[in-house]
């Protein structure tokens, strides 16, 4: 080699080994640039190799994987925090509460896990895998076990409201004034002790009278003291009576609904100003009606 410089000459001695040694070297070389731009280049034309795109796609579904996890654990609060209403939701509608051993019995299931190749051929990856599709099982069968809970509520639901429904709980005149009450009184025509059996609910003239319950019109017209009367069943030994009615709205055998109009507020009957008569009669006897009728602003439907 003659440097540039005019410098002497100097001369190299390369044997067989060591160009051997140094071909090796740029082969090593030459080979790990082109693995490092694989990596790099993973969706490029050198991700169809065969192991190139593999490596990279695993790597890829093994954080799809962990990121379903992290969606479970979310999901998991949510179911417990769903019970925990749910609990709630029982005592309203009169159920009794799930007992928990009762609740762990909804959930859970056989393992298969030591029967999938994916373990043999990759144990991490196999554990990560069954690890989610476990707790993705055990959440599906706490759904579908909070899903027949819901269910009974429901049903429990709906025929307490066929029965709040004909229990007389509201006066039959809104914004109306209670005159008299049930029991023991001074009778306005003989001024001699009386029982008297309801109760005498004071309004203007042409005043709606509204079904206290659901039921069915049992007696519609005149009887003697009441004048025009209406008498509902309600099916459950339920009866209530409304006397003095100006005008009835209603025909017997009709059914109605709680709030349904069944006449108007009048002066018939032995009666010293406008007023409805009211009572409730249980099992054949008479009973006070302000034990059923809901404070103001309270309502079973």
């Amino acid at each position: 080699m003659v440097p540039d410089g005019g410098a002497g000459v100097r001369r190299f001695r390369l044997t067989g080994a060591k160009l051997g040694i140094a071909a090796t070297a740029l082969l090593v070389s030459f080979f790990g640039g082109l693995l490092g731009l694989a990596a790099l280049w993973s969706d490029g034309p050198l991700a169809s190799l065969p192991g190139f795109g593999v490596r990279r796609e695993n790597k890829l579904l093994r954080e799809r994987v962990q990121a379903l996890d992290t969606d479970l654990d979310q999901l998991r609060q949510r179911l417990g925090e769903n019970a925990r209403l749910e609990a709630r939701m029982r005592l309203l509608a009169d159920l009794p509460p799930i007992d928990p051993e009762v609740r762990q019995m909804g959930v859970g299931g056989p393992d298969f896990s030591e029967r999938d190749p994916l373990l043999r051929v990759s144990p991490d990856a196999g554990a990560l895998i069954h690890g989610v599709a476990g707790r993705a099982d055990q959440l599906l069968r706490q759904a579908e076990f909070q899903r027949h809970s819901y269910l009974e509520i429901v049903r429990s639901i709906e025929e307490h409201q066929e029965i709040w429904a004909r229990i007389p709980s509201v006066l039959p005149v809104h914004s109306g004034e209670i005159t008299s009450g049930f029991g023991e009184r001074i009778d306005p025509f003989t001024e001699l002790d009386a029982f008297h059996r309801g109760l005498d609910v004071s309004a203007p003239l042409g005043t709606p009278v509204r079904a206290a319950a659901a039921g069915r019109a049992v007696f519609v017209g005149p009887s003697a003291g009441y004048g025009l009367v209406v008498e509902l069943e309600h099916e459950t030994g339920v009866f209530t009576r409304y006397a003095h009615v100006g005008e009835l709205l209603v025909k017997k055998g009709e059914a109605v609904k709680r709030g349904h109009t069944i006449g108007l507020v009048g002066t018939t009957g032995r009666t010293t100003a406008p007023h409805v008569h009211y009572e409730v009669w249980v099992d054949g006897h008479p009973v006070d009606p302000m034990k059923y009728i809901l404070p103001a602003g309270e309502s079973v439907d």
